[in-house]
């Protein structure tokens, strides 16, 4: 083309020196190998022969715009650009001089950044708490009784990974539970991380630590007496084991004689064992002895005893055989010389009451002045009798 247009101009303008017919077929020559670009521009950014440019994850095209400097050369760009693949693709531009035959090929690197293989993660939490035990099957949660299923929550460091958790429902008693976190990479790698979930077994104690009886220590099978007219007994008792329970019956409402209480402890497995102790009310007590009566601190021997002259009031104390016995003292008191009867009264724990009396005698001192006999120098001397000794007689 450039050719023909310099065969125009050699035609039709006369030489006026600054056009001569060397510089129109110089312009011409020259012109027909022009391959260079006047603008070279990638997703509408300016690059250079051999730039490398860098697209997002999935991108499958990438616009080229090449501009020739000379109208009349042809800029064609490689099919690639538009079908891009993962990694690093290189797109050409081809340009074509004016003259058909001249050519430059410019040349851009096209990385599309692959999809991640990342499978690792960043973090793994079991019921909201963070899980630092081994990934590799070996690690283990520790579970509460009853347990049945524990929350997983797994954060991978891509976030264009995949998670999903297994095995982390309908969980048995013991360590036989495998928790799986699956983890599927962008580019479809995968990673499994597997820990142990181990359910504690429920307690199955059902000992006592404690047991008492009214605050005494007993154990099964212990009979525990009580006095005549106990309708209650306080039972005290610790379990064993801190997970157990118990509950017991029996300890009010008794009676006269024998009287079951039972207490029952139920571990935390729902297995139970039984204790049971007698409380044995003692029947009422008809006992009215006396060991002994003190009268003024001396033990009463007989049926009377002496005291002196004067004394108005003694003191008896009466020690009695039974605890449930009572007694009281009527006569002791305002006394008067010679005998006094003093009655004891002892009532026994049924109401039944007998009565013991003794006698205190208060001295009475002698009112009589005579004489039973005199003798004088071994005679026997009567009332008014007048006795003759010699002189000096002393």
């Amino acid at each position: 083309m450039r050719k023909l247009i310099a065969a125009l101009l050699l035609a039709i303008l006369p030489s006026t020196g600054y056009l001569t017919p060397a510089t129109i077929s110089s312009y011409a020559v020259e012109a027909d190998q022009d391959t260079s670009l006047s603008s070279f521009l990638a997703n509408g950014v300016e690059v250079s022969n051999g730039d490398t440019v860098n697209l997002a994850q999935g991108s499958t095209s990438i616009s080229i715009e090449a501009s020739t400097t000379d109208m009349f050369a042809e800029a064609v760009t490689s099919a690639n650009a538009d079908a891009l693949l993962p990694g690093s693709n290189t797109v050409t531009v081809t340009v074509t001089a004016a003259d058909g035959e001249t050519q430059q090929i410019y040349t851009l690197y096209v990385v599309v950044a692959a999809p991640s293989s990342n499978t690792t993660l960043s973090g793994v939490l079991v019921n909201g708490q963070a899980f630092t035990g081994a990934l590799d099957g070996t690690g283990t949660y520790q579970a509460a009784v009853g347990t049945t299923q524990v929350t997983v929550e797994a954060t991978p460091n891509s976030p264009a990974a995949q998670v999903s958790i297994s095995g982390n429902t309908n969980l048995s008693v013991g360590s036989n539970n495998t928790v799986t976190i699956h983890v599927v990479a962008e580019n479809g790698n995968t990673a499994d991380y597997t820990f142990k979930v181990n359910v504690a077994a429920a307690n199955t104690n059902t000992g006592l630590s404690t047991f008492t009886v009214n605050g005494s220590a007993v154990t099964d099978g212990s009979v525990v007496s009580v006095p005549y007219g106990t309708t209650e007994v306080t039972v005290n008792a610790v379990t064993s084991a801190p997970t157990s329970t118990y509950t017991y019956t029996g300890n009010t409402g008794l009676a006269t004689g024998d009287n079951p209480v039972i207490v029952t402890v139920t571990s935390q497995a729902g297995t139970f064992s039984t204790y049971e102790v007698i409380v044995r009310v003692v029947a009422v007590s008809t006992d009215r002895t006396y060991r002994s009566i003190k009268v003024d601190g001396l033990t009463l021997v007989g049926s009377s005893i002496e005291v002196a002259t004067g004394t108005t009031s003694v003191d008896v104390v009466v020690a009695l055989n039974s605890l449930y016995a009572t007694s009281s003292v009527a006569g002791n008191t305002s006394l008067n010389p010679g005998a006094n009867t003093v009655t004891v009264t002892i009532t026994s724990q049924d109401g039944v009451s007998s009565q013991v009396t003794f006698t205190v005698n208060v001295y009475i001192p002698s009112t009589n002045s005579d004489l039973q006999s005199l003798t004088v120098g071994g005679e026997v001397i009567a009332a008014n009798d007048v006795v003759t000794v010699p002189n000096g007689t002393h």
